[in-house]
C-alpha cells in the first residue's frame, strides 16, 4: 500500500514551473445528507463523491471555472441515534449530478513566484445545474 501511495503522489503531484492559463483537476471524497431521514451526525460521509474542475485563467484578476460532481446520496433511519427515527424506519437512495460554471474575480494582483507568502481575497459566483 505504501508503494502505491508513493507512486500516486509522484505521478499526480509533479508541477511544471510555468504560467498556468488552463488548470485541470479532479477530486475524490465522501458525501452525506443532513435531513429528515437518516443519521443526525453533521459530518459523517457514508458514500463516495468524485468530480473534476477546469479553470481558465483569463487574466491575473479573473478566471472562468467549470466543475462537475457526481455523488450518491443515501439515508437510513436505522443509522440515526434518535429512537423515533429508528422506529419510523424510512430510507432513501439517489444519485446526484451537479454541473456548475462560474466567474472568479481576485481583488488585487499577486505574484506566486516571489517566494514570499501570498494571499488575496476573491469573489466566486457560480450557477448550478442539478439532476
Amino acid at each position: 500500500m505504501r508503494y502505491l501511495t508513493v507512486v500516486f503522489l509522484v505521478l499526480f503531484c509533479i508541477q511544471k514551473g510555468a504560467s498556468q492559463t488552463f488548470e485541470l483537476g479532479g477530486f475524490v471524497g465522501g458525501a452525506n445528507v443532513i435531513g429528515d431521514v437518516g443519521s443526525t451526525t453533521y459530518v459523517n460521509p457514508n458514500t463516495l463523491a468524485f468530480g473534476g474542475v477546469f479553470k481558465w485563467n483569463r487574466s491575473q484578476r479573473h478566471s472562468f471555472r467549470f466543475s462537475a460532481i457526481i455523488a450518491k446520496a443515501e439515508g437510513n433511519d436505522a443509522d440515526s441515534k434518535e429512537g423515533r427515527r429508528k422506529q419510523r424506519g424510512y430510507s432513501f437512495q439517489n444519485n446526484i449530478k451537479e454541473f456548475s460554471a462560474g466567474l472568479e474575480y481576485t481583488f488585487w494582483e499577486f505574484n506566486l513566484n516571489s517566494g514570499a507568502p501570498a494571499a488575496a481575497p476573491y469573489l466566486y459566483h457560480r450557477n448550478h445545474l442539478f439532476y
